[in-house]
């Protein structure tokens, strides 16, 4: 090969590998590379609840909320409460019955080694509550500071719920639907939930005789009872329970409502 030729061929070949550095230098520079969390990089969540019946019927409730969050995250915490199937009027199932609770009082702080730390921004949104498809409220908890850093957190969410001393079947219950706060990032979660000394757990979405035992109808595989009171289980990101309910102590002095039946 004549030596001009040569010459041509390496000056060639040298434009292409400038040119291609250059390709790939430039985009290093305008598009910065951006890491996926997998969701199944966070640690499970944690929710501890206590919910505590009150002389007029309302249940006051607060969770503990433990989660993870990478470095610089500005989604919020999230909590929706709507309608709880607690029930069946009869075997055909053509007839739900339903717990519609009255949501107030609703906030949050963030819990730290010393104590209560910062309130967290609480925004409600019922935009959506009138939809035959979607009759949740949204609430959402914004970190003070507007993100959250990097690790795990614990926040503190409390509520007053109304229209859940129901009467239905003859049973006078307290009802609290399984809809609790969840982290910025969709994981497992670890519940557990007391309601009280001398306040027998049942969880009864396909209940049609509201006996009050410890059978947690689609939750008893998963779930671990310490004691009547109080039950703790893993939840997956869809529940299979939709509420629990408890006899109505005897300290509380409002009459019970009907519960609401809803025909399918």
């Amino acid at each position: 090969m004549p030596i001009t030729l040569v010459a041509l061929v390496c000056v060639a070949l040298i434009a292409v590998v400038v040119m291609v550095v250059g390709m790939l230098v430039g985009r290093a520079g305008t598009s910065p590379h951006v890491e996926r969390v997998s969701e199944a990089a966070f640690t499970p969540e944690e929710v501890t609840v206590t919910a505590t019946a009150n002389t007029d019927g309302t249940l006051a409730v607060t969770e503990k909320l433990v989660f993870d969050t990478p470095e610089g995250s500005t989604d919020p915490v999230s909590w929706y409460i709507g309608a709880s199937r607690i029930g069946w009027e009869t075997r055909d199932r053509h007839t739900q019955l339903i717990v519609l609770p009255t949501v107030s009082d609703v906030t949050g702080v963030v819990l730290t080694d010393d104590g209560p730390g910062d309130e967290l921004t609480v925004d409600k949104d019922d935009s959506k509550v009138d939809d035959p498809m979607y009759d949740s409220v949204a609430y959402r908890f914004t970190a003070a500071e507007g993100e959250w850093s990097a690790g795990r957190h614990a926040v503190q969410v409390s509520y007053v719920l109304d229209d859940v001393h129901v009467r239905v079947d003859g049973a006078d219950l307290m009802v609290l639907p399984l809809s609790f706060a969840r982290g910025p990032h969709r994981t497992v979660s670890y519940r557990s939930i007391d309601v009280g000394d001398g306040n027998a757990i049942s969880c009864m979405p396909d209940n049609m005789t509201f006996e009050l035992n410890d059978e947690c109808t689609r939750l008893q595989e998963l779930a671990t009872r310490t004691s009547e009171s109080r039950i703790a289980w893993r939840d997956e990101p869809t529940g299979p329970v939709e509420a629990i309910a408890f006899a109505m102590p005897s300290t509380v002095t409002a009459e019970p409502i009907s519960v609401i039946r809803k025909e399918v």
